[in-house]
């Protein structure tokens, strides 16, 4: 009997499921064309990214009375921009939209003035929460299904919410957040800092002209430590707008002689219209303006297809900026305003730059940003830095407006304060009487130097910090003490460059934490 053979034994193996490669004879000999299968590997580095760097992404919420911005950080503008308004409520198969006459139709809303394009209102003895909540999970949805086209489940995300937002609002915000996107972790921010952080700046003065009040923040060093509030704000300004075009349909209709109808008031999709399209504000009387008045003399035709029937107003270009003037400058009240959340922006910033300390308002008064839907305004921006200007020149900085009996006595002293300080200036240089001598007597005999500011003294060098940074810098020294405004990009490019630095926020809300006790997890955050 033989030993077989185990070398020369032939096993049965299966086939590679890798095709070989094709020669170039049979590639040439296929009839019709097609890509040939080559033994490669897909995976390589020039291959299409893996979702490793996608998965670290965070998303940022910016929510608004009427917007709600999304997007991915580290983005300078968000993906998506959400408007809220009647569509929202409408009913499955009505199809109003789409008839013929919808466009020149005036729909009158169900509730207050803009109630309807609101998300929520500070008032909430009349809001509905639950109806708030499914808005906010509506707008989530359709930003992640139609524009971002991701799954938010496992990103962290960072929510940029109004100042001051009442509590059960913000609880609703997150509660929708969480259950909509089941996101593990929110940081919760206020537009104030991300705007300062937007236009590169430690320290600002930020004015937010919001929809339904304006508020004034003193930013220093990421830290926010002064808000003023006024009333005036967008919402104030579209009613302005109504008015005017109110009272301009009627004179029209006198003028051509026609009765006025029932349903001759604007309602609020024409007064937004034209306030996103022509308004303006004029700039200060004290500052020139090089061809302005030729050009306010124009007529401007604007249309009114709603109304009944139908006309087009010729309206003074002047006139357009009259709601401006009215709504943040306060141009028709008189000089003593008795409520303090009424005020003028303009004396609004003023106030909040005198409440500050004298270094902090150095800073604060020569980075002032404008933000908002309001700053959209063309002259706005320039309007309200001329005037707080004005301000600081004609006040100064004395918080006492009225000094009473007293005036007269505090003017006496400061005339003879002011005579001191200019004979101490102009005082000559003392002489020394024993001569030039190079010895350290003559230094102890030496006469005082005459009397100098000391915002005028030079900043005395620091040896410690020259060698930690290497030898004294030559960076210019920080523009303070003149007002000037700086530009900014927004909350959210501000909000997006922060969370893309991957810094821990001060105010961090985990889901499982907030869903078990909610009031408790923000009472712990410092929300409550």
């Amino acid at each position: 009997m033989s030993t077989p053979d185990y070398f020369n034994v032939q096993r049965n193996t299966r086939p590679s499921a890798a095709p070989l490669r094709p020669s170039l004879s049979d590639v040439l000999s296929v009839s019709s064309p097609r890509t040939p299968n080559f033994n490669r590997s897909l995976s390589s580095h020039y291959g299409s990214p893996g979702s490793f760097r996608i998965e670290e992404d965070l998303l940022v919420y910016s929510f608004g009375s009427r917007h709600l911005r999304v997007g991915i950080a580290g983005e300078d503008q968000p993906r998506c921009i959400l408007s809220f308004g009647p569509e929202q409520s409408r009913r499955v198969g009505d199809y109003r939209r789409w008839t013929p006459e919808f466009d020149n139709t005036r729909r009158k809303g169900t509730g207050a003035w803009s109630s309807e394009w609101e998300l929520w209102d500070d008032d909430l003895r009349e809001t509905n929460l639950g109806l708030v909540g499914d808005k906010i999970e509506r707008c989530i949805r359709e930003a992640l299904l139609k524009f971002l086209l991701l799954d938010p489940k496992s990103r962290k995300a960072v929510v940029v919410v109004p100042p001051c937002l009442p509590n059960p609002l913000l609880e609703t915000v997150l509660k929708t957040l969480f259950m909509a996107t089941h996101v593990p972790n929110v940081t919760i921010m206020t537009p104030p800092v991300p705007c300062a952080v937007s236009a590169g700046l430690r320290a600002a003065l930020v004015i937010d002209i919001g929809w339904r009040e304006t508020v004034v923040t003193a930013v220093f060093e990421y830290m926010e430590i002064c808000q003023k509030r006024s009333m005036r704000a967008c919402k104030m300004l579209s009613q302005e707008v109504a008015r005017l075009l109110d009272t301009e349909i009627t004179d029209a209709r006198r003028k051509q002689g026609q009765a006025l109808q029932g349903n001759e008031v604007v309602s609020f999709e024409e007064a937004e219209d034209i306030m996103t399209r022509i308004c303006w504000c004029r700039p200060s009387s004290h500052t020139e303006a090089k061809g302005l008045n030729r050009d306010t003399e124009l007529n401007i035709s604007i249309p009114i297809p709603k109304a009944t029937p139908p006309l087009v107003l010729e309206i003074p270009f002047s006139h357009l900026s009259n709601p401006a003037e009215t709504t943040f400058l306060a141009a028709d009240m008189p000089s003593k305003i008795p409520d303090i959340h009424d005020l003028p922006l303009p004396q609004l910033a003023y106030n909040a730059l005198l409440t500050l300390p004298i270094d902090v308002r150095a800073v604060c008064m020569s980075r002032i940003l404008i933000t908002g839907g309001g700053a959209e305004i063309p002259g706005i921006k320039t309007r309200l830095v001329d005037d707080v200007m004005m301000l600081v020149s004609k006040r100064g900085w004395d918080p006492v407006k009225n000094y009473g009996s007293a005036s007269a006595k505090r003017g006496k002293n400061l005339q003879e304060r002011s005579a001191n300080f200019h004979t101490a200036l102009e005082s000559p240089e003392p002489s020394n009487a024993q001569g030039e001598r190079n010895d350290c007597t003559a230094s102890v005999t030496q006469q005082p130097q005459p009397l100098v500011l000391a915002s005028q003294t030079p900043q005395a060098p620091d040896r410690i910090l020259d060698k930690l940074y290497g030898g004294p810098k030559a960076e210019p020294p920080p523009v303070k003490g003149v007002v000037r405004g700086v530009e900014t990009l927004g909350a959210w490019a501000g909000a997006s460059l922060i969370a893309s630095l991957k810094i821990k926020g001060l105010v961090e809300i985990e889901r499982d934490d907030f869903l078990k006790h909610p009031a408790k997890t923000l009472a712990a955050a410092g929300l409550l």
